[in-house]
């Protein structure tokens, strides 16, 4: 396909339909005039020579699509600016520039046909399948043709003649895509995607389908990202509404029966192969072509391929590109190119029209060719009719014949240098700038330093003359003088066409007469990787740092990826350099002298390694390693390797409602050396650019440290752990980070409150959120690869989706899910707000939409692809070691579809996980609830008490439900709540640096606030490890004990006591109770043997009670069956063989912490261990379950309550002691209970 194409100024027709660097003028110099069309030409003299380098975008303002343009002041949907950014919003934002090239190749292409006749592709009979489809009700048309012909020139000539067609017909809907090898996009499906919506659209009124994907994706903040499923599914809704066939049949009114939909894409050859990217794009293509809409018109180009043919033979009409129309339009082109060179145009008309005529015979139908071979004629040192003629007669037959010619000119002397300078910019893992070949060329790798002077070196200038017809500079390069240097981190330089890539790498079999100009990726690779270490070797260093080396950065960054690639180990996309820290603890371990780092001892790529340090000397191993450890060409080095001693004023006050700490990591490698950071202010209502670190505290050890400013500041192992490996990201990666035991001052009790309530906020508007799961462990890196393959499997490949796991595999996920990670409070809120995750196992990492996505497909009762893995791997999910992190990543997914969760749920949910500060168990998921009520704002001068009372207060006035009653704790169970809030309750945290031990006992405080003094008994804790009969979610409403009724409660607060007033009504009381049980074998008999012995009930009663009335999925039990077994079970052989069977194992353990008793009408009951004969059983209006209340006498009450807990009470789960009376005031008595 054609690069971009150049333009000439001073209002002259363009010459060309490439770029001009295949077509550059003699001696001409061209002005650069303010044109209407914002373009002009550079002009530049060197050597006594002038060269037309690129053309300047000064400003866009024309139409990239028919309702959006690039005006600001006019008022646009925002979904089409979500979807798709304006033309100036690109050009401002660099990280934009895959929005914006599409811009820039449209406008090429469109200002290559300029001044030339309408394409043959328009006209009968050449162009009969392609007239046929434009007049027709829709279809599908393929052009295909060889390289260099023209391709996307054409198809910039279609999309202006469709766009031309709007003017009489309004109702055209226009979409089109420029497809490119260089792109360097992941998801070219998903922007191809969200640029035909946009262009489908009306400027302010979008389709419902994609307002509906809109709003879908903003309820949560900030917005995620549309899937390519998603965008696929409203571009086929959109098209299907308007397909009159299919209108007419189902006899529905058609808005517009005349509106026509253009889909175009350019270049399919050209979409990478890596990932699936072409499959994906083609599989698209299919399935909108197969649905054969009306009014759907899909038109496509490429060359002929098998694997693209294979798509789109079956469903589209292939129309081959008319080559002898190409020639006549080479025909045309020839005569104005000859004009524009002097030495040319003043030649015979003989030998003009012998030129045109040789040109437009030979390109067979290969516009490419004949622009390149302008480009020698006008090259010609001395232009006669003898010269030219001889020219002319030896044209090569071919591009590759003309590449070689092309590389034959290029001054032997200068030959090396343009090779070694093709190496880096095809094999390089990022486009090069300008100024980063020039010194490629300039460098030698060896021992000594050899890097030639500004006076002897290649200039950009001589780089561009060297390689003119080879390589593109974006954004266009304007040079005056061959001293000028280009601006730094600006201009790239790349391949000018897909051919030349193939020519210098041609594939296996493919023949290359040209043995110096070629490219062994292995070899060069290897090449590139030893001149990348021998840079780092002699100018990374710290004398070093004033000189402005400008390889240095693509040096220190990228050595290690060309090792893995000439290695043939897997080139793996990963967020951290997990294989340049390996590599660099080798080379540590060769500067000790550690017989373990024997190169004969590793694998191919240790020894890879040692062959691109064969220049090293054994002694100089030690200079290596400092090199390579950090890179003192850091702009900030300076402020990083600073110390200061004084401790004081290191947490400076922040000033303003929204500020924040952010901390700067110094790159690094190695491990060994304390971690370097940089700490600074940033407010988050100027949305700066940082990533938050969640992840565990750890032990208890904080004897580590890391240098923040010049200060060393303790902290724990585990964190001083991951923020060395942190060190080491990949370039490109957010360039700050927040770290709340850093970047909070926690001796300021005001700011440590005010700063965690911006949690939620910090979480949501972070780049990315880092997820550090443990350090690198033996099986990690198979749990890693287990969870990419399950998540990410093409489920369509039954074989490869329903392989079971192996042992190896579970185990590694295991390990992942078992860390103490999926345990801790906090991690809650920070994993479910990510709007981009990614977890960190050691080095190793994988993206949290992967796992959601593994869970997802097993878990969601809606899913379509619960079929999709081995049953043995769904098992496996559900294992009950999994369940931490399965709930949390379920967390995420209900958050993400409903944008906020309700409080009682989640402390309900996650009432097993600890917190080292009590109040962090409310304060750690209000980030997730979407309200921040006065009484719940973090508050660290409040003790636990407050603070778990102010949340139990909202939640029976907020939901206005009474299930949190059933997360209240036994308080006679001293060991069992010892054991399990004692870490809730700790007010000092030993892991923090500058906290101080309390110093009232923490036993005391524990015990005041369980047992009785100013703890009320009704206050949840979120913490017993009884299975609660009901869950705190609102819509659980599996009973109704309490019937209908709406919920009729009152608080009375005071400093000294808290009174819970509530209406409801005694049912019974407990008249005897069965101490001792469990679910064990023994304990289960006991409780048989109890029954038969009293008589007491049914065996259908029996069970129901044991069982709670549930079933093993949380639904009310119903009399059937559970895999042959009959459950409840109604005889006493169906009892035994419930029990041999283990089908009870599936149950939760609803008897643990619990006992069986009697009521006084004979009613069994499972009610709470603490409970005593004498206790009253009551269900309160609009209440869940029953509950067992204790009489008390209060000095200030009269006839008050104490709260003992919840119960099950067989045959009042269902409302059956209020039916009829729900509305009925004088049914209810208030019930006071302390």
């Amino acid at each position: 396909m054609l690069p971009h194409a150049q333009l000439q100024g001073n209002g002259r027709a363009p010459l060309h339909p490439i770029h001009e660097s295949f077509l550059d003028g003699e001696a001409d110099t061209f002005e650069t005039p303010q044109t209407s069309d914002g373009l002009g030409s550079i002009t530049f003299t060197a050597q006594g020579h002038s060269r037309a380098i690129g053309a300047v975008i000064q400003h866009y303002n024309g139409p990239t699509f028919q309702h959006y343009d690039s005006n600001p002041r006019q008022d646009y949907s925002p979904v089409l600016e979500w979807l798709w950014p304006r033309p100036e919003v690109t050009k401002a934002n660099p990280a934009l520039a895959q929005y914006k090239k599409q811009y820039i190749i449209h406008k090429s292409a469109s200002e290559a046909r300029k001044g030339q006749i309408s394409p043959w592709i328009f006209k009968r009979p050449s162009g009969d399948a392609f007239v046929d489809w434009l007049e027709s009700t829709g279809g599908n048309l393929w052009l295909w043709g060889k390289i260099g012909c023209g391709k996307t020139v054409l198809f910039s000539a279609i999309v202006k003649h469709i766009e031309s067609l709007r003017r009489t017909q309004r109702t055209i809907r226009l979409c089109y895509y420029y497809c490119r090898f260089q792109n360097d996009v992941e998801g070219e499906l998903i922007l191809l995607l969200r640029k035909w919506l946009v262009e489908i659209s009306e400027k302010s009124a979008v389709p419902s389908a994609l307002q509906t994907l809109y709003e879908l994706c903003h309820e949560s903040y900030p917005a995620r990202d549309p899937t390519s499923e998603e965008l696929e599914e409203v571009l086929l809704e959109v098209l299907r509404a308007n397909d009159t066939n299919a209108s007419r049949q189902a006899k529905t009114r058609i808005a517009d029966p005349e509106r026509r939909f253009f889909l175009l894409v350019d270049a399919l050859d050209e979409i990478p192969s890596s990932d699936d990217q072409s499959h994906q794009v083609l599989e698209m293509l299919s399935r909108i072509a197969s649905a054969r809409l009306h009014n759907t018109f899909i038109f496509v180009t490429s060359r002929d391929r098998s694997d693209i043919g294979e798509y789109l033979k079956p469903i589209f009409v292939d129309l081959r590109m008319d080559y002898d129309a190409v020639d006549e339009d080479i025909g045309e082109y020839v005569p104005r190119a000859i004009m524009a060179c002097p030495g040319l145009n003043r030649q015979s008309a003989e030998t003009k029209i012998k030129i045109t005529e040789r040109l437009a015979n030979q390109a067979k139908g290969m516009f490419l060719w004949a622009a390149l071979q302008m480009r020698l004629l006008r090259a010609l040192r001395v232009k006669t009719d003898g010269t030219i003629e001889h020219a002319l007669s030896t044209l090569p037959m071919d591009l590759n014949e003309t590449y070689e010619r092309i590389f034959s000119s290029i001054d032997r002397s200068l030959a090396s240098k343009a090779l070694l300078a093709l190496k880096w910019i095809v094999l390089a893992k990022r486009p090069l700038f300008i100024e980063e070949v020039v010194e490629v060329c300039a460098f030698k790798a060896g021992r000594l330093p050899s890097l030639e002077t500004d006076s002897k070196r290649l200039q950009a200038y001589n780089l561009f003359e060297l390689l003119q017809d080879l390589v593109v500079i974006e954004p266009h390069l304007d040079i005056e003088e061959s001293g000028t240097r280009a601006m730094a981190h600006v201009h790239t330089v790349t391949l000018a066409h897909f051919s030349l890539s193939e020519y210098l790498s041609p594939a296996e079999g493919v023949p290359n007469s040209n043995r110096i100009f070629q490219i062994s990726p292995s070899e060069d690779h290897a090449l590139i990787a030893k001149s990348c270490l021998s840079y780092l070797y002699h100018f990374n260093t710290k004398t070093n740092r004033e000189n402005a080396n400008v390889l240095l950065e693509y040096a220190w960054y990228n050595w290690e990826k060309h090792i893995i690639t000439c290695s043939n180990a897997a080139d793996e996309q990963v967020r951290v350099r997990r294989k340049a820290m390996q590599l660099y603890e080798i080379i540590q371990g060769w500067s000790d002298l550690d017989p373990s780092c024997d190169p004969s001892s590793h694998s191919e790529i240790s020894n890879q390694l040692l062959e691109s340090l064969d220049w090293l000397p054994q002694g100089e191993v030690a200079k290596m390693v400092q090199a390579l450890g950090i890179p003192y060409f850091h702009p900030n080095i300076d402020e990083f390797l600073a110390e200061r001693i004084s401790e004081e004023d290191f947490y400076e006050p922040l000033s303003q409602p929204t500020d924040i700490r952010l901390l700067y990591l110094l790159p690094s490698l190695d491990k060994r050396r304390r971690t370097l950071c940089r700490m600074a202010r940033a407010s988050l209502g100027s949305l700066p650019e940082f990533s938050a670190l969640s992840y565990v505290w750890g032990g208890r050890d904080i004897r580590h440290s890391v240098c923040v400013n010049g200060f060393k500041i303790k902290v724990t192992r585990n964190l001083s752990e991951i923020l060395a490996t942190l060190c080491a990201q990949e370039f490109g990666q957010a360039p700050a980070l927040w770290v709340d035991a850093i970047c909070i001052n926690r001796l300021d009790l005001s700011e440590r409150g005010h700063q965690v309530s911006l949690v939620g906020e910090i979480y949501r508007k972070a780049k990315e959120v880092v997820l550090s799961i443990g350090g690198d462990l033996p099986g990690d890196e198979e749990g890693i690869q287990a969870l990419t393959h399950l998540g990410s499997v093409d489920t369509s490949q039954v074989s490869r989706s329903r392989a079971p796991l192996t042992d190896d595999q579970r185990e590694g996920i295991f390990q992942i899910f078992d860390h103490e990670f999926w345990k801790r409070m906090w991690t809650i809120q920070e994993l479910a707000l990510a709007r981009r995750g990614t977890m960190l196992v050691g080095s190793l990492s994988i993206s949290i939409d992967v796992i959601e996505e593994v869970f997802r497909r097993v878990l969601q009762p809606d899913s379509t692809h619960r079929d999709d893995y081995d049953p043995s791997t769904c098992l496996f999910l559900r294992d009950n070691r999994l369940r931490y992190a399965r709930g949390m990543i379920l967390t995420r997914i209900q958050y993400k579809a409903r944008g906020r969760l309700e409080l009682p749920e989640l402390l309900c949910r996650f009432r097993h996980h600890p917190c080292t500060v009590p109040q962090d168990k409310i304060y750690s998921v209000l980030g997730l609830i979407g309200y921040m009520c006065e009484e719940l704002r973090p508050d660290y001068s409040k003790n636990a008490y407050d603070a778990f009372l102010d949340a139990a207060v909202v939640n029976l006035r907020h939901y206005g439900v009474l299930n949190i009653l059933s997360h209240v704790s036994d308080d006679n169970d001293i060991k069992l709540l010892e054991e399990g809030l004692a870490p809730l309750m700790r007010d000092s945290d030993p892991e923090l640096p500058y906290r101080k031990r309390p110093e009232e006992p923490f036993r005391a405080r524990l015990r005041t606030f369980l047992y009785g003094g100013v703890g009320p008994s009704w206050l949840p804790t979120y913490q017993h490890r009884r299975t609660p009969f009901v869950s705190c979610e609102k819509a659980a409403g599996i009973f109704k004990a309490g019937g209908d009724a709406s919920v009729r409660v009152h608080i009375e607060r005071s400093s000294e006591i808290a009174r819970l007033k509530v209406a409801g009504r005694e049912v019974d009381w407990v008249a005897s109770t069965f101490s001792g049980q469990d679910r064990s074998e023994r304990g289960l008999q006991a409780m048989i043997s109890y029954r038969g012995a009293r008589l007491i009930c049914s065996i259908v009663e029996f069970w129901d009670v044991l069982l709670a009335g549930q079933s093993y999925d949380g639904c009310r039990l119903a009399e059937g069956s559970v895999n042959g077994v009959r459950v409840p079970p109604t005889t006493t052989e169906e009892e035994s063989i419930f029990l041999q069977s283990g089908a009870m194992q599936h149950w939760p353990n609803f008897i643990a912490g619990r006992k069986l008793f009697l009521t006084a009408s004979g009613v069994l009951g499972l009610g709470p261990q603490c409970m005593r004969e004498g206790d009253v059983v009551v269900v309160f209006a609009g209440g869940p379950v029953p509950y067992v209340l204790r009489r008390t006498c209060e000095e200030d009450c009269g006839d008050c309550f104490r709260f003992v807990g919840e119960c099950y009470l067989h045959g009042f789960m269902d409302g059956k002691a209020v039916q009829g009376h729900e509305d009925d005031e004088t049914f209810w008595e208030t019930f006071c209970i302390h």
